[in-house]
């Protein structure tokens, strides 16, 4: 299962996410400097994640939030031919 995160700066940044579980952060793949994302993977099928975000601007001013509910869903149905 893969979670999508993304978001939008109103300037240029650098964000990093982890797991709230995790002590490291890991930088977003940024587009266009405004828009940033990764694509969690690996997860478990019905589980709640949270995340923590970190976003830094060109002068090192830092903004950080974490993601209250991202969950997802059930094991993905397979239809046979």
């Amino acid at each position: 299962m893969t979670i999508e995160l993304s978001l939008t700066t109103n300037e240029a940044a650098t964000c990093s996410y982890k797991r709230t579980s995790e002590t490291a952060y890991n930088q977003m793949v940024t587009t266009g400097s405004l828009t940033h994302r990764h694509t969690a993977t690996a997860l478990t099928p019905s589980t709640s994640y949270t995340f923590d975000i970190r976003c830094a601007d060109t002068a090192n001013n830092v903004a950080t939030a974490q993601t209250t509910a991202v969950s997802t869903t059930g094991t993905p149905s397979c239809l046979p031919y």
